[in-house]
């Protein structure tokens, strides 16, 4: 199960690009940063740690299973699976 709900190597790869590009923007005065001709501003970055966190393993308790999906994880969703 956590293969299939992980973020893949080229996911995990832009957005450690999109936090590195945002923080040298912020660090030369501006907002928002260019990954990939795409803007990159805050929301992204918010994003980019999100699945980054989901590269672990998920938690599991005896006779519940708790799943935390990208969009989930930004709204406060969870997920629970009996």
């Amino acid at each position: 199960a956590n293969a299939a709900f992980a973020p893949s190597e080229a996911e995990l790869a832009l957005a450690h690009r999109q936090i590195e590009a945002y923080e040298a923007a912020k660090a030369a005065g501006q907002g928002v940063a260019v990954v990939d001709g795409k803007i990159v501003e805050n929301l992204h970055i918010v994003t980019a740690n999100a699945l980054i966190a989901m590269r672990g393993p998920m938690r599991t308790w005896p006779g519940l299973s708790l799943m935390f999906c990208a969009a989930g994880l930004l709204s406060g969703t969870v997920i629970f699976l009996q």
